[in-house]
Parts: C-alpha cells; structure tokens; sequence
C-alpha cells in the first residue's frame, strides 16, 4: 500500500486500509473504489491522508505499517478527551494518571509487536490532525527512547511529555497570557507542574523541548547536556514532523528537502542523533518516486545510515511490472528528484 494525501487522490484509486471517523464509524471500506463524491466527503471532513493499493505496491507492507496505526487508534478517543479537557483546565489528576497508564500500555504493545522503525506518520485517520500526529509523535519519540535503552519510568514521562508539551501554545486559557511564542514551553511546564504535580522527568522534557544542542534554541539557549536526555528526543522527533509537515513533494525538489534535513540533523545531540539515523526510514516501502535520471521507480527495501538512497524497483511502463532493482547507494549519481503519487 502507499499512502497519498487527499489533495492528490484520483478518481479510480483504491482504498487499502478502512477510513474511520474520529468516532470511529466506518467512513469508507478497504478495497473501495474512489469517486469525486468520496474525494470530497474526505475533503470536509478533514482527513489529510489515505492509504491505497495498486500495480505499483510491488512490496506487501500492510501487517508492518498497521501496527502503529493499531496503537494509535486503540488510544486515540480517550488521549483526544483528555487533552482537551487539560486544554481547558477541566480534567482532574484521575485522567492525568490515565495517560500514564496509557503510556504503559503503548510501551507493552511496541515491545510485543518489535518494530523499532522510526518514520513519519502524517494524519490519515480521524480529521483532528493536531491530536493524531501528537499520538504518532509520542510513539516514535518512545521508540526511539527504547532503542537508546531508556529505564520504563523515562520512556512513560517521554510518552507523556509528547502529548502535552504544547500546553502553553494550544490552550486557550494559558495562550492568553504568552506573550512571546518562544515562552510557551515555560508557561505550559508551570501550568502542569503547579496544576497537576507531573513527574519532573516530565516537566523538564517539556520545557527544554525547543533547546538545541548547539545552543540555537528556546526559552533558555541551553547547550550539550545542560538539556535532559528526554528533551533531546523529542526536540528531534518534534522538529523531525515539523519539517515533513511542511514539504510538499509536488511542489518542492526532493534534494532540497533532504539537504534541509541534513542542515537541521547538525543542530541535535550527537548520541540521539546516532540512534535516529540508524533507524530512520525516510522513505516508507512502496512509496513512488521519481529518479533524476528521469526513470520513475518504486522504493522496495530501506538502507539504514544511507537513507536518502534506499534500494528501488525501476517501473516498466508498458506492463506496470517491476523493471530491474536498482541499488542507489551503488549508483551514487542517480538520486531520488522527488516523491510522486501516480505515474503521468
């Protein structure tokens, strides 16, 4: 399967995962066709995102890219409720313990199910984009946790950390009274910590989110280790989404985007940044491309350390079959130009 976001999805295609509402009632059945009506019942109602499958799905991938999606949409409603009621001061510490469970339960089910890949997920569920890509956030930024081998009780303040460290920015309430945007990590870390008594481990994290290792950041320009651990990760995996939230591959050069990653990748913890890059999956499996050598192709197995130059499938157009494999780290001139959706 390869996921496509709305703007982009043709008439025609086929739907490879079932398309829920944030209720969770079935809005479209796996292995059904696209039409317009559908496209724009997509459209109003927020969905960024979807999953389909065609010709060119030359790798099965659908038991590995649904785990995490399983993990978020068995959490998704009651994180969701209980972020919105911290957002508006009306939860009480019985839903803030919840979250900590909550975060137990995520950790034991990444644990069970062992896959440590760390990519980013864009909304493609539920039409409360903020909410969805937080969840996959706390996931990847745990993930990454477990590999560096972090003790259980920092993984859970990790996990919690994610959900609310934008307090400051998102609540109504605490926005009122930011009055440079650089403070909200101060202004949300006081609210929690004065309000709810979180764990230091998670107050810290949220307030040292924005520092950069080489002292660039926010609130504070902390440098190296003067930042915790925990807010190295998620400072990365943070701006990791940020940057991919921001890029559009029809419409900006996939060399581009990758040297902005590098430039960006410089700025982070080196012992962190080890960990992420050995790991990172930059480009899922399946995902189309296209070669500047002008060949259109398929990504068909990751390299990890070489990222940008994963092993791809070359797209024989006359049958839709998969031509020869072409190993991009083995063909250094031949690069990927950009991320496409359809063959032309």
């Amino acid at each position: 399967m390869r996921l496509v976001p709305v703007k982009y999805l043709r008439v025609g295609s086929i739907i490879a995962t079932d398309v829920l509402e944030d209720t969770g009632t079935l809005l479209i059945k796996k292995d059904q066709e696209v039409d317009a009506q559908m496209i724009q019942s997509l459209k109003s109602l927020g969905l960024s995102n979807v999953y389909i499958t065609d010709q060119f799905c030359y790798v099965s991938n659908e038991d590995v890219y649904q785990r995490d999606m399983n993990v978020l949409y068995g959490h998704f409603r009651e994180l969701r409720d209980i972020g919105k009621r911290v957002m508006n001061n009306a939860t009480g510490i019985t839903e803030i313990k919840r979250s900590y469970q909550i975060a137990n339960d995520v950790i034991t089910e990444v644990r069970k199910h062992g896959d440590f890949r760390l990519m980013y997920e864009p909304p493609k569920y539920f039409g409360d984009d903020y909410i969805e890509e937080t969840i996959y956030m706390a996931i990847i930024a745990t993930k990454l946790g477990m590999l560096m081998g972090l003790a259980r009780g920092d993984l859970t303040n990790l996990f919690v950390a994610t959900l609310l460290r934008d307090i400051g920015l998102i609540s109504p309430k605490l926005f009122q009274v930011v009055e440079n945007v650089e403070e909200h990590p101060l202004i949300g870390a006081d609210f929690l910590e004065k309000t709810y008594k979180l764990d230091k481990g998670v107050i810290r994290t949220i307030r040292e989110h924005h520092e950069v290792a080489d002292g660039t950041g926010f609130p504070n320009s902390l440098k190296g280790k003067q930042i915790s651990k925990l807010a190295h990760i998620l400072g990365l995996v943070e701006k990791y989404f940020e940057l991919w939230g921001d890029y559009d591959p029809v419409l900006n050069s996939q060399h581009a985007f990758n040297q902005k990653l590098k430039a960006t990748f410089r700025k982070y913890d080196i012992e962190v940044l080890r960990y992420f890059l050995a790991n990172i999956e930059l480009f899922p499996l399946n995902t189309m491309v296209k070669l500047s050598d002008g060949n259109e192709a398929v990504v068909i197995k990751q390299v990890y350390f070489n990222f940008f130059s994963p092993e791809v499938g070359l797209i024989d157009r006359r049958t839709g079959e998969m031509g020869r494999k072409l190993s991009l780290v083995d063909n250094p001139t031949i690069r990927i130009a950009n991320i496409i959706y359809y063959i032309s």
